[in-house]
């Protein structure tokens, strides 16, 4: 099938005025059900690192690598993730050279999850912050790349406060970022004001939420754990009263992210599109999509 956002760049993908924006994250270390990705056509894939096992695997071995390559064979733009602060000055233009010769034209850059970082001492690292890969990114290869960041309307969870995780995103921005993905959450006032506020802090780059489908009980505490975000009292009661109960729980995960994304796309002033944390669960993805479209 055809995709009309096949070989864009991720900034282009998301002035288009054609249709909604709605992207997936996959992650490599599944199994990948191409025939429902052929289906949905999100308007571009993204595809998770997990590269810290495999800095010394020859690129195009990198597990993530891999999956874009793939990805793109089957015309789907591809966001790659990029954690910078285990990666040397070097080894990150080798991958970057790598990935603009097979077509990848969009990083999503990231400092990396602070529990995977092998050096904690700043001085030691190429790329400290991200808003260092960024600036990299854009001064070494132009415009060969567009390159999203992330946000987090509930705040970094090593920043101090909104107001000083902002001053580290408007950097990112002032670095060349072109685009940000948030952080999934839970209730639709967080994300809006998160928006606002980066207007206010003369923020305009487009903006992606984050969307995850709660499908059980277990699911919601996993991603609490490794998120750290706040869920809203009440889908807080909600889930803890039916959680043994586990298609309650998966038809109310899937309403609740059908309602926040339709807040979402009703509001273009603010919001570009939505991003599914799809956990590879395309099945899910495709009922999702469905209910949007």
């Amino acid at each position: 099938m055809e995709n009309p956002f096949s070989e864009q760049y991720i900034k282009t993908i998301l002035q288009s005025k054609n249709r909604q924006k709605i992207s997936v994250e996959l992650s490599p270390n599944n199994n990948i059900e191409m025939d429902i990705l052929e289906k949905i056509r999100p308007c571009f894939v993204a595809v998770t690192w997990l590269g810290n096992p495999h800095l010394d695997t020859r690129t195009e071995d990198i597990p993530a690598v891999v999956l874009a390559r793939k990805l793109l064979q089957h015309n789907h733009p591809v966001l790659l993730h990029l954690a910078g602060r285990n990666i040397s000055k070097e080894r990150m233009f080798e991958i970057l050279t790598y990935l603009k010769s097979i077509g990848v034209k969009n990083i999503l850059a990231l400092q990396g999850d602070w529990i995977h970082v092998l050096e904690k001492d700043d001085s030691k690292c190429d790329f400290p912050y991200t808003s260092d890969l960024v600036l990299f990114i854009k001064t070494t290869f132009g415009n060969d790349f567009s390159v999203g960041v992330t946000g987090y309307p509930s705040v970094q969870p090593r920043s101090q406060n909104i107001h000083e995780d902002l001053k580290f995103l408007k950097l990112k921005v002032t670095n060349g970022a072109d685009f940000i993905v948030t952080q999934a959450e839970f209730a639709y006032e967080p994300v809006e004001s998160f928006a606002c506020l980066c207007k206010q802090n003369d923020i305009h780059i487009p903006i992606l939420p984050g969307i995850f489908i709660l499908k059980s009980y277990k699911s919601f505490v996993d991603i609490a754990k490794y998120c750290a975000f706040k869920l809203p009292q009440d889908v807080h009661n909600y889930l803890e009263r039916y959680q043994d109960d586990e298609r309650v729980v998966k038809e109310f995960g899937l309403d609740l992210a059908i309602n926040l994304a339709k807040k979402y796309l009703c509001n273009p002033e603010l919001f570009a599109g939505v991003h599914i944390f799809s956990m590879n669960d395309l099945q899910e993805v495709a009922q999702f999509m469905t209910k949007i479209e």
